[in-house]
């Protein structure tokens, strides 16, 4: 079986991403049997822990500002993985987010999004609750994608990126599974175990919820 990437970005000394990247490490087994969790990890942060977890990890220089978000995206161009999916540290891997993407791998669709939250739907994807099969994207995109990992960027210039370079490539291929309304084509999320929160939620260093308003589970 080809591998399956769940690939995320570490950087910054916020113990809300670095304890993140550790819980999610232990729910992968659970959560997602068979998936690699890779984390794109800026110099100078101790990865020790995340590999005695099993994490593959892939050394990264210094973030520029943000542009770490973006290394985390790198993924899609593996060679050797079937597909790969994108989240951030600081949200949890959860039970619904898995049944989403067991749907959208029987679905034959190239790529996978979710919303779940009313501020999800302001952007057609989100910087970590999309995912795509390895190498559909042309290699243009990486290149660029390489230029934005080497500029400095400030927070949400990935969705940015993402609405206007990544969406008009893979939205005629794109299962979207959303809770809220949205001008995008969407369908609800299949049935899974119940999980109390919303896909994609912070948490904070203490691994406790941090709920925004007009939160939806």
């Amino acid at each position: 079986m080809s591998k399956k990437i769940i690939s995320m970005s570490l950087y910054g000394r916020s113990p809300i991403y670095y304890n993140g990247a550790i819980a999610n490490a232990e729910l992968v087994p659970e959560i997602f049997p068979g998936w690699t969790l890779r984390i794109y990890c800026e110099e100078g942060i101790n990865s020790t822990e995340l590999e005695k977890l099993g994490c593959e990890i892939v050394n990264k220089p210094a973030s520029r500002i943000h542009s770490g978000m973006f290394w985390r995206f790198l993924a899609a161009w593996d060679n050797k993985a079937e597909r790969a999916i994108f989240r951030d540290a600081d949200s949890r891997l959860n039970t619904k987010e898995a049944a989403a993407v067991k749907a959208w791998e029987k679905s034959g669709k190239n790529a996978h999004c979710m919303m779940d939250h009313p501020h999800h739907s302001i952007l057609p994807l989100s910087g970590g609750m999309w995912g795509i099969k390895c190498n559909i994207l042309p290699r243009r995109i990486l290149r660029e994608l390489l230029r934005n990992c080497r500029r400095r960027q400030m927070r949400v210039m990935d969705m940015r990126w993402l609405r206007d370079k990544v969406h008009p490539l893979i939205q005629g291929s794109l299962l979207r599974h959303s809770s809220v309304p949205t001008k995008w084509p969407h369908i609800p999320f299949p049935s899974h175990q119940k999980y109390n929160g919303f896909i994609g939620q912070q948490h904070d260093e203490k691994g406790e919820p941090i709920w925004p308003k007009n939160r939806r589970g």
